[in-house]
C-alpha cells in the first residue's frame, strides 16, 4: 500500500500535467481561429462551389430569342464558358524560378455531357466546381470578391492569350457589328457576376448579392432593335422597298448602316474597357461616337415584321407601334451603367456596278434615351428619308417589358 504523503505527490503532479494537455487540446481546437492571418497566407489546395444564372425570362435550348415587347429571352444554349478571376490564386515559378501568374480560371458546361449540373427545378441555373492553389482565411472575416465573367472568351487577349486571374480590366470591340441577333449574342454580349467567396476549411463558396447562394450575372450592355420603313405611296419596310426598286432597276442593295450618337457629353460607343473592380464599362480613349454596321449577305437575311403584325408599344404614347426591317445593335453603357444616346441612322443603299460617290442616302433619328446596362429596347417604326432635314419626325424608343 502507498502512504498519504506519496499519493499526495503524484496527485499534485498529475493535476499540472492534465492542465496542460486539456490547454494543448483547447489549442489544437480553436488554433485556427487564433491564427487565422497565417491561414490566409498560406497556399492551400482549396475546392470552390458556384451556381451563376443569367436573367432569363423562360427556359429555352435557344440562347437568345426576340420575344418582342415582352422582352429578350437570354439562356445558356447548348454550351457554355465562363471565366474566374481572383486576387487568392497563387503564383508559381518555372524551372528558371521565373515568377507566372495564374491565368483566369476556366469553368465550361456542355449540355450533352454534363446535363446533371443543369439544375431541374431551375433549368437557368449552372452549378460548378473546380479547385485550385489559394490562399484565402476562414470564415467571413476573410472573405473576398471573385469575379465571373462571361463568355470566356473575354478573357483573352488580341492574340488569345489567356489573361491574368489578377487582371482589372477587360477590352470590348462593339465594331463589326452586322445587326443580327445572332451576331450580338455570340460575339458582343458580356455578362458579370461579382461573387463572395467564403473558405469553410479546404473548400470555398461563391455567394451572390444579400447572401443568395446563386450568383446573378448581370449583363454589361444595352441591347437595341430597330425597326426601319420607307415611305413612298405607301409605307413600306425598308427591304420591301428595296425588292419594289429592283424591280425597275436591279442591282440594289443595302452597302452598309452608321449609327451615329450626337449626344455631346457621352461616351464613345466603339470601344470599351470593363472595370473588374468597379464593375462599370468605360469608354476607350480611341473609342469614337459611332457604329458602322455591315453584312455578308447584303441584309437581305434579316428579319422583318409586316404592317399587319406591328407591335404596340404602350410606353411610347400616340398608338405607336414597332415594325418594319428589324436590326440589333450592343451598346456599352459607359456612363456608370448607362449611355446617354441621341442617334442618327445613316442607310448608305448601293447599285451594283456603281461607285460609293453615287449611293443612296437614307436618314432617320431616334427619341433621346438613356440606355441602362441589362435593358433591352425597341423603337417604333423608324422613317427613313433621303435628306436630313426631311429626318424630323424621331421614332420612339422603349425599354420593354
Amino acid at each position: 500500500m502507498f502512504s498519504n504523503k506519496y499519493k499526495v505527490v503524484c496527485f499534485r503532479g498529475i493535476v499540472p500535467l492534465v492542465v496542460s494537455s486539456l490547454l494543448l487540446l483547447c489549442s489544437c481546437r480553436f488554433g485556427d481561429e487564433d491564427n487565422l492571418d497565417s491561414l490566409a497566407k498560406r497556399t492551400r489546395s482549396l475546392t470552390y462551389f458556384a451556381s451563376v444564372t443569367l436573367p432569363t425570362l423562360s427556359y429555352s435550348d435557344e440562347p437568345v430569342e426576340d420575344w418582342g415587347t415582352e422582352g429578350l429571352n437570354l439562356n445558356w444554349g447548348k454550351s457554355v464558358e465562363l471565366a474566374v478571376f481572383a486576387d487568392e490564386f497563387v503564383t508559381s515559378k518555372d524551372s528558371t524560378g521565373k515568377v507566372i501568374e495564374p491565368d483566369a480560371f476556366h469553368l465550361s458546361y456542355d449540355y450533352y455531357q454534363d446535363a446533371t449540373l443543369q439544375r431541374q427545378t431551375q433549368p437557368a441555373v449552372l452549378d460548378f466546381q473546380f479547385t485550385t492553389q489559394a490562399k484565402h482565411g476562414y470564415g467571413d472575416k476573410y472573405a473576398t470578391e471573385v469575379n465571373l465573367v462571361y463568355p470566356y472568351s473575354k478573357a483573352l487577349d488580341g492574340s488569345g492569350t489567356v489573361r491574368s486571374a489578377y487582371c482589372d480590366s477587360l477590352a470590348m470591340d462593339f465594331t463589326g457589328q452586322d445587326g443580327r441577333l445572332t451576331t450580338v449574342r455570340d460575339k458582343y454580349f458580356l455578362a458579370l457576376g461579382k461573387a463572395r467567396a467564403v473558405s469553410s476549411k479546404n473548400e470555398v463558396t461563391l455567394l451572390g448579392s444579400d447572401e443568395d447562394s446563386v450568383v446573378q450575372l448581370q449583363p454589361k450592355v444595352a441591347i437595341v432593335r430597330f425597326s426601319l420603313i420607307v415611305p413612298a405611296q405607301r409605307d413600306y419596310s425598308l427591304l420591301e422597298f428595296l425588292h419594289g426598286l429592283n424591280m425597275t432597276q436591279p442591282g440594289h442593295y443595302i452597302e452598309r448602316i452608321t449609327l451615329t450618337n450626337r449626344q455631346a457629353d457621352a461616351g464613345a460607343i466603339s470601344r470599351a474597357w470593363l472595370n473588374l473592380e468597379s464593375g462599370w464599362m468605360e469608354s476607350q480613349r480611341n473609342a469614337i461616337p459611332s457604329l458602322t454596321l455591315s453584312d455578308a449577305n447584303l441584309f437581305w437575311n434579316h428579319e422583318e415584321i409586316q404592317q399587319d403584325e406591328a407591335q404596340p408599344l404602350r410606353d411610347a404614347g400616340n398608338g405607336q407601334t414597332s415594325w418594319g426591317t428589324s436590326f440589333y445593335v450592343a451598346f456599352p453603357c459607359v456612363e456608370e451603367g448607362t449611355l446617354p444616346l441621341d442617334l442618327q441612322l445613316t442607310v448608305n443603299v448601293r447599285r451594283s456596278g456603281t461607285t460609293p460617290d453615287q449611293d443612296y442616302h437614307f436618314y432617320g433619328t431616334i427619341q433621346p434615351v438613356t440606355l441602362e446596362e441589362g435593358g433591352y429596347y425597341v423603337t417604333s417604326a423608324v422613317r427613313l428619308q433621303m435628306a436630313t432635314e426631311e429626318a424630323t419626325e424621331p421614332a420612339s424608343i422603349c425599354k420593354v417589358p
